[in-house]
């Protein structure tokens, strides 16, 4: 048998001598009885040689297949090194979500809102509304123009005594006019400082009746909190004392940070129907009434719309990731069991079961 560990010949000497094989050989079985001649004799070194050996050189290695010749290249440390390095990143990360715990939370979307009563305003007679000054949410303080009415009462009462201004005292039609718009002409200022919430009015040209109210002003001498809506989902596990973090949609939280506040009191019995779903009320009450906003400090407004994150617990990383899964499997095997029921159903109906 011829052996590779003496390949090494004369530079003259053609290759397939140097194996052990003559010309006619070579001639019978042609270019592919030479390939084939080629890799049984590599076969047959490289089973006789011991394990662990040198890369073999000279001639004939240049004639051995790539399949040989990536078996006879040594391994890379390189690609060792990146196997073990994602072998223990996968461990580790099994052992960290393990392990680790981290924060459950239950979001919720509602509003700042005041914690004292609001003021409702109230007209003690009928009117047309001919102006509005304020929008929902604006800031008002003591003694601004609110709604602009004209009073038909007033303007009943003045008609027939701008008629005796005119006939008595002679005076101008268009002056008697004048003091007949004054006098109807009714404005509705703001008792406190505060915030302007449940503004009744949107139309110049409504007609406002006694003791329908216009709007509220919401004092910003009271603390604020937040009213937000709880999913019924959630319900269960939102309680009073619950630690909060509560991101003012107006100010990106990215930015301007958060505001740490606690659950005031839970969801109550009152179910109401939202976009969401059925959701339930909750109070928070907040730490600060005041958000950093670059170098200056803006003051929490009833009506500004938050977003509240509620710490309800803690559990492990892999059980946030495999819940979901379990979730659906659960799903997929009740309607399994549904489906086979129904099935089971039809059979004995018909007596095939």
């Amino acid at each position: 048998m011829p052996n590779c560990s003496n390949a090494r010949g004369p530079l003259h000497s053609p290759w397939y001598l140097t194996l052990g094989f003559n010309h006619e050989a070579v001639m019978v079985f042609g270019p592919l009885g030479r390939q084939w001649i080629v890799w049984k004799v590599a076969w047959q070194a490289e089973s006789g040689q011991p394990p662990n050996r040198a890369v073999p050189e000279g001639p004939a290695v240049e004639f051995l297949p790539e399949a040989l010749d990536i078996q006879e290249m040594p391994l890379s440390p390189v690609g060792r090194a990146v196997l073990w390095t994602i072998l223990i990143a996968f461990m580790t990360g099994a052992i960290c979500t393990t392990l680790v715990r981290i924060d459950s939370v239950t979001m919720a979307h509602g509003k700042v809102v005041s914690s004292g009563d609001a003021m409702p305003i109230q007209l003690s007679e009928t009117g047309v509304v001919t102006a509005i000054h304020v929008q929902e949410g604006q800031a008002v303080t003591q003694g601004n123009v609110l709604i602009e009415l004209d009073s038909t009462r007033k303007l009943a009462e003045t008609e027939p005594q701008s008629h005796i201004l005119v006939s008595e005292f002679q005076w101008p039609a268009q002056e008697a006019t004048q003091a007949e718009q004054k006098v109807g002409l009714h404005q509705v200022r703001s008792p406190i400082d505060g915030v302007v919430q449940r503004l009744a009015v949107q139309a110049v040209g409504t007609v406002v009746t006694p003791a329908q109210p216009l709007l509220t002003v919401v004092p910003l001498s009271r603390l604020v909190e937040v009213e937000a809506q709880v999913e019924s989902k959630d319900v269960g596990v939102v309680h009073k004392g619950q630690p909060a973090e509560i991101k003012v949609d107006r100010f990106q939280s990215v930015y301007h940070g958060s505001i740490s506040g606690h659950v005031l009191r839970g969801p109550d019995n009152k179910t109401l129907k939202a976009q969401v779903g059925l959701v339930s009320s909750i109070r928070v009450g907040l730490d600060r009434s005041t958000i950093q906003v670059g170098s200056t400090e803006v003051k929490l407004l009833p009506g500004m719309a938050v977003a509240v994150e509620i710490k309800t617990g803690q559990r492990r990383m892999i059980e946030h990731l495999v819940d979901p899964v379990l979730d659906s499997a659960k799903e997929r095997v009740r309607d399994w069991n549904t489906l086979v029921d129904a099935v089971r159903g039809f059979l004995s109906r018909r007596n095939l079961l």
